[in-house]
């Protein structure tokens, strides 16, 4: 019996590492990576892209167009003030997060003559603090998995 509770364990081990080495060999290789839209105060129906693989670089297909009263849309950027402008040419590197750049829009009023110079307050900075991703912490999450896989079965192999 001791002899079968031995094969057993060996086999859950076995098991329980190449459940951890599978994942890891193909996260080497993603096939997309995730784009995340800040629209920086507007409104835009989509909150997140895929940048696909096409040969060796990772592009979007097309952008969302979002919206927001008294400014006009001038496109997304890799950076919230300034940056490089994302277009469907753009190598993505990572999961990114792209922001919308906006201009505001002069408003006519015939009520008084200085409604072209009228003060408009630029839409607030976005948090850019990322957030946990299970691909930047894949070898800790793989590390205590295994662990804990070698604890469960020894102590179910004391147990007996």
């Amino acid at each position: 019996m001791k002899q079968l509770w031995k094969k057993l364990v060996l086999c859950v081990l076995t098991l329980a590492l190449c459940c951890n080495l599978v994942p890891m060999a193909f996260a080497a290789d993603a096939s997309y990576y995730n784009v995340y839209l800040e629209a920086q105060g507007g409104t835009c129906d989509v909150m997140q892209l895929y940048a696909y693989k096409y040969g060796s670089n990772y592009r979007l297909t097309s952008t969302p167009t979002p919206t927001m009263e008294g400014y006009q849309f001038d496109g997304w950027y890799d950076d919230v003030v300034g940056g490089t402008k994302i277009t469907t040419r753009y190598n993505f590197k990572d999961d990114t997060t792209i922001y919308a750049h906006w201009t505001p829009t002069a408003k006519k009023n015939t009520a008084t003559a200085t409604a072209a110079k009228t003060t408009t307050t630029a839409p607030a900075a976005a948090d850019t603090e990322k957030s946990w991703k299970l691909k930047d912490n894949l070898g800790t999450v793989l590390v205590v998995t295994t662990v804990v896989a070698v604890v469960v079965t020894v102590v179910a192999a004391q147990g007996s």
